[in-house]
């Protein structure tokens, strides 16, 4: 004896169910593609955030640099000038601190030439 009308029920009942996992396992899948994305996201973000900072330090020691040669300019215009004022009437003096100058100039230009990199090759045409 078949209780086909009870069959159909629980079949119905059945499908309910599957139809109910399906739905779910769909929002499940569409939440873990969100949550990747977010997480990826986040991570670039992070990576980028540590990038920024790397350089702003590069940045700041460069700065602190640039000002320390600066101020050693400074000092020495400073002190020249302070040469120059107490050697004015003496030639001997004055022609001591321009061959001084020179030195110190030709030392500075040979400092600038070794420490410049080299100029890239022209891209080929």
């Amino acid at each position: 004896m078949c209780d086909c009308g009870r069959w159909r029920k629980v079949r119905k009942s059945l499908n309910s169910i599957y139809d109910i996992v399906a739905d779910h396992d769909e929002k499940l899948d569409d939440l873990n593609y969100k949550l990747s994305t977010l997480i990826t996201l986040v991570r670039t973000s992070l990576r980028m955030e540590l990038e920024m900072a790397t350089d702003l330090t590069a940045l700041t020691d460069a700065v602190a640099e640039d000002t320390s040669v600066d101020q050693s300019a400074i000092q020495l215009l400073t002190n020249l000038s302070a040469m120059l004022e107490d050697a004015k009437t003496d030639p001997d003096a004055i022609a001591s601190i321009a061959s001084s100058l020179r030195d110190n100039a030709a030392a500075l230009a040979a400092a600038v030439v070794a420490n410049t990199p080299a100029s890239p090759p022209a891209p080929a045409e």
